[in-house]
């Protein structure tokens, strides 16, 4: 864009001066080696956004609403800024990561000191009044709001004119809680319709949670998304943030975005969460070692940049995205190396960042309705899983055959782009047992640091036989207290009376008094019926056993229950309605025992999750399968690769017929351990080919499921790979080409492109175009591993979007196998690892794993798999799901234009 076509942006709102105080290490008069204390002040609020822009530049030109001259703001002579409108924060060093050495800490701030002298207690607070700039444009076609909470919001005077917010065609609105009141807000969304209509509002979740609506956190993506949704629904505590064109929430900890595009034209609300799918708010990894502020401000610029460049329709994806990468940068960098003086908020780097969004974040989309639906009563509440099968065509019930194969093959990779939780070698993507680890995960580390505990902390943990309890429990317990302290008890073994159980107390107290904090995995707590209950209710409530006369303070530990006879903790116990049963189930103390657990988790183990209800006419408890539980064939893959020892980015080699026998195995007799058993005779070969000839024999396995059924899976024929694609030569060179010119576009956009390679793929040597051309021969192999194939022609805009969803829900998979792909042609072209890429050497420092790139390169194979199919529409072909392929052949219908592209 040339430099009179600049697309002019205007920032305006409250504003204040930031005084950074650099902490230095002279501490004495005479010091000359160290540095001292330094002060850097710059015009923050509203200017941090400007500043971005500035930084980002390319084609957009950004003014501020006042006088500024090298950040900081140009005052009358004479006058200087009220001290209320001052804010203090102190920058000290810290460690950018645990144990690093000293010349990687950063400048982070623990806690901001906060604003100057406000006046005198009951009187408004004074605001500067900051000189206006001069070169404001007359018609900015995006003008950039930032509502602090310090008075802009409240005064007219400080707004653009009407005919400047008028004639914009976008309006940006960051504001802060109180959220939704005064008088600018009343302006933008009730008193002009026009303003509604291409208003973007910004918020932050934590605003939003200090308003009357209960907004999960911490737990899971689902409960987060579902609690704001529903939130914001008509009539709702936040039904009025609606009232624009699109509504951003920014999750803290650079945790991700919820995006919701309110378009007036059509009904239906659609949301957009973009996000990191392995953690969730309030897992952040720095934390306790400081922060820096201005999150919020990188979003809103990054959003405002991404209206410039494309405003009529924008893609404000890949702006949550780009901001998202700058909050973590700032987060993880705070203001540079503390090895080098403090210079405030870096906009120059936080702007390269947001040019190569150098995080990448998983994105799902949805209708708003969606996300505050069950299926009936017996749902365990909406999930983003189910919603992608919904969206792909599934019904949303349907097991997840295809996802559990490949996270089989090739590790938790594949659950790269949807929402899941791993604690250890305990990876699970199960909405229900994500949000159970999670609490029981917070309830250890908030054990953890207490100092004073009179008592341990209690978990009951219970699932059906061969579940899998104690390898779920000794993940979250070695993951986050460590290997030392591990105890383990099984009271069905031991002797009547209490001996056997004091001196397993003793085995605990030894272990407090040594200084770690024990954990005492108790099985079959719940053994000879329910005895052992009654001798342990004061060790759970005081802290404390009882050894003859003698009473023996336990100390600071861990008590885990595994229990045998409820399957869940609701149905620990017997029905109500058996009145004998409940009598001596309290006289038992179970009732008692069940108060005194401070946190329970139910395993679900690798069949079918089961509903327990009582019956109150057979005075029993029913169990039957539960159908919507869609992930149990990724628990029995998680579980596969945890029993063969698979490390997560081992990729596994077994005969497809077999894998799907196993994964679709209607139950296993005797949960995990019969899992356990049918996996035994491949140990002894892995990690070489696995395959049926190494399956017990049939009368073995018929003791841990039906070995007819089974056996019959496993010796069906698996699908054929499709071989590479038999291009006319014009066509594969013209999608050599595409890819070329995206790659050529992206590198100059995001500053990487070699300036050797800045030119048209005619122009290019007959190595890289070779290269080129490999990329579209294995686009095939590559689509096949997600259930997709390439067909020729032309895609409707129905199976397009399809297809985008199902590209981005795999989106890691692809990466890595498309990543692969180049890295074997290389090699096979003779080049080899180096440090730099030699072109005479032949070395290039991108030719190792795909899980050892740094974000940046991840970066390139996941742009290019987001572009499949505009290099297939180039060639003439599009990209069809396999299963609909396959449908319209048994149907009869003419497949002429669906034959698959390499068979």
């Amino acid at each position: 864009m040339m430099a009179d076509q600049a697309s002019k942006v205007l920032v305006a709102g409250d504003y204040v001066l930031d005084h950074h105080i650099y902490e230095g290490q002279r501490h004495e008069f005479g010091d000359r080696r160290h540095r001292g204390v330094q002060e850097v002040k710059e015009l923050g609020g509203a200017a941090l956004i400007h500043y971005l822009l500035q930084a980002l530049g390319r084609g957009i030109t950004s003014s501020l609403g006042v006088a500024i001259e090298k950040r900081m703001p140009c005052l009358p002579p004479g006058r200087k800024v009220h001290s209320g409108s001052s804010a203090y924060a102190v920058w000290k060093a810290f460690d950018r990561e645990p144990g690093a050495s000293p010349d990687k800490r950063v400048w982070r701030t623990e806690q901001a000191m906060g604003f100057g002298d406000g006046g005198q207690k009951g009187e408004r607070v004074a605001t500067a009044e900051w000189p206006a700039s001069e070169k404001q444009p007359d018609n900015p076609e995006v003008v950039v709001l930032s509502d602090g909470g310090m008075g802009f919001r409240d005064d007219p005077a400080c707004w653009p004119a009407a005919g400047v917010l008028d004639g914009a065609r976008w309006i940006v609105l960051k504001t802060s809680a109180p959220l939704a009141t005064g008088p600018l807000w009343k302006t933008l969304t009730e008193e002009s319709p026009r303003c509604r209509d291409k208003l973007v509002v910004v918020i932050s979740s934590s605003d939003l949670r200090k308003g009357p609506a209960r907004i999960g956190a911490g737990l899971s993506w689902d409960d987060t998304v579902e609690t704001i949704i529903a939130a914001l629904a008509p009539n709702e505590a936040w039904s009025a943030l609606t009232q624009c064109r699109h509504l951003i929430i920014a999750f803290s900890e650079a945790a991700g975005c919820l995006w919701l595009d309110v378009d007036p034209a059509s009904d239906e609300t659609r949301a957009h969460l973009v996000y990191n799918a392995s953690t969730i708010e309030g897992e952040d990894p720095m934390k306790g070692r400081g922060r820096a502020f201005g999150a919020l401000s990188c979003l809103t610029a990054a959003v405002a940049w991404t209206l410039t460049k494309t405003p009529r329709a924008p893609d404000l994806e890949t702006a949550l995205e780009q901001g998202l990468s700058a909050i973590y940068d700032l987060i993880d960098r705070g203001h540079g190396r503390a090895s080098v003086p403090g210079k405030g908020f870096p906009a120059e780097r936080l702007a390269s960042t947001m040019r190569t969004a150098s995080c990448r974040y998983a994105r799902a989309v949805f209708p708003s309705a969606h996300a505050s639906s069950t299926l009936d009563a017996t749902t365990p509440g909406w999930s983003l899983a189910r919603e992608m099968l919904r969206q792909q065509g599934f019904a949303p019930e349907e097991p997840l055959w295809e996802l559990a194969e490949r996270v089989a093959l090739r590790g938790p990779i594949a659950l790269g782009s949807m929402p899941h939780l791993a604690v250890g070698h305990l990876v699970s993507a199960d909405r229900t047992e994500v949000e159970s680890l999670r609490i029981l995960c917070q309830l250890i580390r908030a054990y953890q640091r207490r100092k004073h505990c009179g008592k341990p902390l209690s978990i009951g943990v219970f699932g059906p036989p061969g579940s899998g309890k104690s390898f779920a429990v000794k993940q979250i317990a070695q993951t986050l207290m460590g290997k030392d302290g591990w105890l383990e008890f099984n009271l069905s073994q031991f002797k009547p009376g209490t001996d056997d159980l004091i001196g397993a107390f003793h085995q605990i107290r030894d272990g407090a008094l040594r200084g770690h904090i024990p954990v005492a995995f108790f099985d079959e707590f719940d053994s000879r019926n329910y005895e052992w209950l009654q001798y342990l209710l004061a060790p759970m409530q005081d802290g404390a056993f009882q050894e003859g006369q003698i009473t023996h303070p336990i100390g600071k530990c861990l008590f885990v229950f595994a229990g045998g006879t409820g399957w869940t903790f609701d149905t620990f116990g017997p029905p109500q309605g058996d009145i004998e049963a409940c009598a001596h189930f309290r006289a038992a103390k179970g009732p008692d025992f069940k108060s005194r657990l401070d946190g329970f988790m139910d395993v679900l183990g690798p069949n079918r999750r089961t509903l327990i209800a009582p019956d109150p006419e057979e005075l029993r408890y029913v169990r039957k399968p539960d159908p919507h539980d869609v992930f149990y064939p990724v628990r029995r893959a998680l579980m596969l690769r945890a029993e063969l020892g698979c490390n997560p980015v081992e990729k596994l080699n077994m005969d497809e017929g077999l894998l799907r026998a196993l994964l679709r195995a209607e139950t296993y007799t005797h949960g995990a351990r019969s899992l356990s058993k049918v996996l035994d005779p491949f140990k002894a070969v892995y990690p070489g080919r696995i395959h049926c000839s190494l399956l017990p024999p049939r009368r073995q396995l018929a003791l841990h499921m039906d070995a007819d059924a089974f056996i019959d899976a496993a010796a069906r024929p698996s699908a054929s790979r499709p071989a590479p694609p038999d291009w006319a030569k014009n066509t594969r060179d013209q999608m050599a080409a595409a890819i070329h010119e995206t790659w050529r576009v992206l590198g100059r956009d995001q500053g990487w492109l070699n300036p050797d390679l800045d030119c048209a793929f005619a122009e290019l040597t007959a190595f890289h175009q070779d290269s080129n051309r490999a990329a579209a021969d294995r686009m095939a192999s590559t689509l096949d591993l997600v259930g997709l194939a390439l067909v020729p022609g032309k895609v409707t805009e129905e199976e397009r979007e399809r297809v985008r969803l199902r590209i981005e829900y795999n989106l890691e998979v692809l990466a890595e196998a498309e990543h692969e792909g180049w890295m074997n042609w290389h090699l096979d072209q003779g080049w080899q690892w180096g440090p730099e890429r030699d072109f005479e050497k032949n070395t290039h420092p991108c030719l190792k794993p795909y899980i050892r790139l740094a974000p940046e390169e991840r970066n390139k194979d996941w742009d290019s798999i987001r572009h499949y199919q505009e290099y297939a529409a180039v060639a003439g072909f599009k990209i069809k799901m396999k299963t609909q392929i396959q449908e319209k052949g048994r149907n009869g219908d003419d497949t002429s234009e669906d034959v698959l592209v390499g068979g």
